[in-house]
Parts: C-alpha cells; sequence; structure tokens
C-alpha cells in the first residue's frame, strides 16, 4: 500500500472535501555508496564539533542560521513552532487559472490527490467543475513548516496535485536573459519547422527510459556474477562542419531512422 505524504482537506469556500495526498512521481536511480577500498566497508560520517573536536549527540544540536561568514543566529523549537501556520491539514483554494497560463518552470512535485469515503461526493463535484471549466485552482497549502502553493487540476476521475516554486525561487540566469536572436532565412526556418513536424508523435511516456541507469544496472549484475569487465573507450570526434541548411537537410531525411517510438 502507498505511503500517504499528506492527509487534510481540501477546501473550496466553505466545501469542505477530505483527502490523502501520495506521491505521483519519485526519481529512481541506482545509489552507489562510499567503501573503504582495503576492507569494503561502509563509510559512515558521524556528527562531530570541528571546535571542540569530538562527536556530538543529538540533545547538543541546537538550529542555526548563517547570516555572515561562521556566524550564525540560533533558533529554538519553541520560537519556530509560534511563527508555524495556524493548520497544516487545511488545502485552500483561493483561484482558478488556465494552466497554459502557468510556466512549466515553477511546476515542482506531483501528488495524486485522493477522498476520502466522506468527501467522495464533494471530491468528484469539484473534478467535474474542474473539467468543465478547462480550468485549474490554486490553493495554499501548509507542510513541514513551509506554505506551499499547490495547482491542483483533474485528470480522468481524479485530481492531481502540483507542488510550485514562488517566483524568488526561480533563478535567474544572466546569460539565459541576454540571449539575443540571430537572423535566419525564411528557407532555414522553412526545414527547421518540417523537421520537427516531421518528429511529432503522440506522447508515450513508458517508451522512454534511462540508458544510463539500464547500463549501470547490467554493470553491476556482471560484477555480481564475477565477469571480467573490459573498458573501452569511445572516442569523441567532433562532427564535421556543415551549413545549416546542409545540416537541417541531413536530419530531414535521417528521420525515419531517428525517430524514438515507432508508429503503431
Amino acid at each position: 500500500m502507498s505511503s500517504t505524504a499528506w492527509k487534510g482537506s481540501l477546501n473550496l469556500g466553505l466545501l469542505s472535501i477530505p483527502v490523502k495526498l501520495f506521491c505521483a512521481a519519485r526519481e529512481d536511480r541506482i545509489s552507489l555508496n562510499q567503501l573503504h577500498k582495503p576492507c569494503n566497508s561502509r563509510i559512515k560520517c558521524p556528527k562531530s564539533c570541528p571546535t571542540c573536536k569530538r562527536d556530538v549527540t543529538q540533545d547538543e544540536i541546537v538550529k542555526g542560521y548563517e547570516f555572515s561568514k561562521g556566524q550564525y543566529v540560533t533558533v529554538a523549537d519553541e520560537e519556530l513552532e509560534a511563527i508555524a501556520p495556524l493548520s497544516d491539514h487545511i488545502m485552500q483554494i483561493e483561484s482558478t487559472c488556465k494552466i497554459s497560463e502557468i510556466d512549466a518552470v515553477y511546476f515542482g512535485d506531483s501528488y495524486y490527490c485522493v477522498p476520502e469515503p466522506a468527501g467522495a461526493k464533494a471530491y468528484t463535484l469539484l473534478v467535474k467543475a474542474l473539467r468543465e471549466t478547462k480550468l485549474v485552482a490554486l490553493a495554499r497549502l501548509s507542510r513541514s513548516q513551509r506554505e506551499l502553493v499547490m495547482v491542483i487540476r483533474a485528470r480522468g476521475k481524479g485530481l492531481i496535485v502540483h507542488a510550485m516554486y514562488y517566483a524568488q525561487e526561480v533563478r535567474s540566469v544572466a546569460e539565459f536573459d541576454i540571449i539575443a536572436e540571430q537572423p535566419v532565412t525564411p528557407a532555414e526556418s522553412k526545414l527547421a519547422t518540417k523537421l520537427l513536424t516531421s518528429l511529432s508523435t503522440e506522447f508515450a511516456p513508458e517508451s522512454y527510459e534511462d540508458g544510463y541507469q539500464k547500463r549501470l544496472a547490467d554493470l553491476l549484475a556482471r560484477k555480481q556474477r564475477g565477469e571480467t569487465i573490459t573498458i573501452t573507450v569511445t572516442p569523441d570526434n567532433p562532427a564535421p562542419a556543415v551549413d545549416m541548411l546542409t545540416a537541417l537537410q541531413a536530419s530531414l531525411d535521417q528521420v525515419p531512422i531517428r525517430k524514438f517510438k515507432t508508429e503503431k
């Protein structure tokens, strides 16, 4: 059974819908540990104080914020509790908008929103209303001493909830902001558009996989079986310099071979 990420009420005005959130997606990758080479023992990192030069116990640890290099202000648990949100069991819908108005860079973790039995009818009503209006709801939720903005959208018979980054959390990169458009010819633009269109196909997420993780799993399995691994290095040969029109046309000619998915 899936573990619950959050449990509370999804509120639309005075309508309260008891729901649970379940994590919808999670990074899946092989983790490698640091080992002591002579004996293959896993390296441990005990908590220690560099000033006192000794390990410390949990009751000696306090929270602190580094406001200047090497200078901290400490904060007690009671002080944090005093400024915590009044409730972390309510997800209050505050507004609605079209999902096309939200830049995807703001989206964070995704969750399945599942109704409790007592809220099943109100939940269905909200799903249908969002589907018919083609809107998404913006709600505020308090969790882990943070106030989060959540995007709620209809998907099939249920609701999907996306945590959002705040505007100040989305980084501004100077190199991106000063990109200058370069002149392109109508012929180049036409070929680029034709190439992208020819690559168009129905999105099938199951057809994509992490090739590196698959090769890593195979490598580890072979090493567990005691196989001898032969390392081959592929030379990094730079691509020959060609003009844009030639490159686009050559790419277009290779489309049937290079497609990631096979047509059904």
